[in-house]
């Protein structure tokens, strides 16, 4: 499953913990360029990390992410 996670901070990396298993692909999204992304996640980082997310199956929001 492809799955993107929207945001980093703690809610981001209790979930990539979460989804982290055999057979997902994770992406993280971020607007902080300089964050560390954990070995074997994608990223997509910066001030554009909200485009294109029609091509997950899965979109994992972080509650200080405003949803809209």
């Amino acid at each position: 499953m492809k799955i993107a996670i929207l945001g980093y901070g703690r809610d981001g990396r209790a979930a990539y913990e979460y989804w982290d298993k055999s057979g997902n692909q994770i992406t993280i999204c971020d607007s902080d360029e300089k964050i560390d992304v954990p070995e074997g996640a994608s990223s997509n980082l910066g001030p554009d990390y909200l485009n294109n997310l029609g091509q997950y199956d899965l979109l994992v929001r972080s509650a200080g992410l405003a949803p809209h």
